[in-house]
């Protein structure tokens, strides 16, 4: 299975087996052992996103499978200079639930709408905080890949 993992900003692509699973506990304290040296550090998980402290210094890491890889992609191809940017379909599937409004204030990775494909349902997040411009879909409209989903001013 391959993850992309964005750490403080900077992408790295892994390769891992199958059963991997991230762990959703809220907060923790782990020891872990890296050649022979023994390190201790904390961490925390918040809407997906996981907060590491190692030697007092603070790592922010993202962990995406290869989908959600690529709704940010499309996210970040998407801005326009007057600085809106699109949520645009992945893939190909059908809207299930719209979650924002027009004229609704949302937050960067904040959920607006939920998509059906490939029998799984995936939330499309707001790829930066502002104001939903428009909504361009409602529940129950079949997508194409690329399709304009909703606009974020």
């Amino acid at each position: 299975m391959r993850l992309f993992a964005h750490v403080n900003g900077r992408r790295h692509e892994i390769e891992a087996g199958d059963g991997v699973e991230l762990d959703q506990q809220t907060s923790s304290v782990r020891t872990a052992f890296v050649d022979g040296r023994r390190i201790e550090f904390g961490w925390a998980v918040r809407d997906g996103v996981y907060t590491i402290l190692i030697d007092g210094i603070e790592y922010v890491v993202e962990v995406r499978d290869a989908l959600a890889e690529k709704a940010a992609e499309f996210a970040q191809a998407t801005q326009r200079a007057d600085g809106e940017m699109s949520v645009r379909a992945p893939i190909p599937g059908l809207v299930r639930k719209v979650l924002v409004a027009e004229g609704q204030a949302v937050a960067k990775d904040q959920p607006v709408l939920t998509l059906d494909a490939m029998k799984l349902e995936n939330e499309l997040p707001s790829p930066r905080d502002g104001v939903v411009r428009a909504v361009r879909v409602q529940a129950g409209t079949a997508v194409e890949k690329g399709q304009v989903l909703v606009v974020i001013g």
